[in-house]
């Protein structure tokens, strides 16, 4: 029993950096043969079976609860702070015909549109093992390229494009395969960015859980404008980095209220709009009423 416990203490830490346990339980009574509740932990288990037919040529099935936290020292607080500034974002201007039409409630009607958008994002198979090429080549086929390089101000548009083809090609981008471009931080310097924030003492005392790609995302959040079907690893690994970051937080010590983002959404009609629902979306919130 307690070499399943470290096993599964080690998977945990590796998988989410959970590794103090809270829960652990063996339920005997669904175990296949059945065994006592009352068996000794430290027997082993070919002393557990050895009296059965066949053995060793058996296949038993055992039913295990466990449950992992991150260690209290290595959580943070959820007050607001200051990331190093020296990333440069550019914003995506859309045109109006282009802008989605965002209903943030989610009527019994429209379930049928939400499980449409989860299954296709929840089937996709990543390609390539290296989270950050999959995410940049898809950032450059969303032809936001400059988000990744230091921008050279120029009325030329022309020229900046003719110096956006010429850095495809000193990465070897290839439309159809992420595993060919090439992470030169000297071309992509928001690699140099990435690298100063993975190192900061605050991701250092959490024991360093998100890689490169996951603050990648982070920083580049506002950019995707509800059009996750051209931002598929991209929508991925955000979700992937809230779902680390959550566990981490020292939510229970915190009184801040928060606000939803909900300040530029229109509504036509009030009374025929607003319905019993629920969110359709993640719903942007901030301790900002601003």
């Amino acid at each position: 029993i307690q070499h399943l416990k470290d096993k599964l203490q080690i998977q945990e830490h590796a998988l989410n950096g959970a590794d103090e346990l809270i829960l652990f339980n063996c339920e005997f009574d669904n175990y296949e043969p059945p065994l006592s509740s009352n068996l000794d932990q430290n027997i082993l288990l070919h002393n557990i079976y050895k009296h059965l037919p066949h053995y060793p040529n058996i296949q038993v099935y055992w039913q295990i609860k466990g449950g992992f936290i991150v260690p209290y020292k290595r959580t943070i607080g959820i007050e607001r702070s200051n990331l190093p500034k020296g990333i440069s974002i550019q914003d995506i201007v859309i045109p109006s015909s282009q802008k989605t039409k965002f209903n943030p409630l989610l009527y019994e009607c429209d379930l049928h549109k939400l499980k449409i958008i989860e299954d296709t994002l929840h089937s996709i198979k990543l390609p390539s093992n290296n989270g950050l090429k999959l995410l940049f080549h898809e950032v450059i086929k969303n032809d936001c390229l400059c988000d990744l390089i230091t921008l050279q101000y120029t009325n030329n548009k022309r020229e900046e494009e003719q110096r956006q083809q010429i850095i495809k090609q000193q990465i070897h981008f290839n439309g159809k395969n992420a595993d060919e471009l090439i992470l030169d931080d000297e071309i992509l310097t928001i690699l140099n960015e990435l690298k100063i924030l993975y190192h900061d003492d605050i991701h250092r005392h959490m024991g360093y859980p998100l890689q490169l790609h996951h603050i990648c995302v982070i920083l580049f959040y506002d950019q995707i404008q509800f059009r996750h079907y051209k931002w598929p690893y991209f929508d991925q690994f955000l979700c992937d980095a809230i779902n680390i970051l959550h566990r981490y937080e020292k939510r229970e010590e915190t009184e801040m209220e928060l606000y939803c983002g909900l300040k530029r959404v229109r509504l036509e009609n009030i009374e025929k709009e607003i319905k019993s629902g629920n969110f359709i979306s993640h719903v942007s919130t901030s301790d900002d009423i601003q």
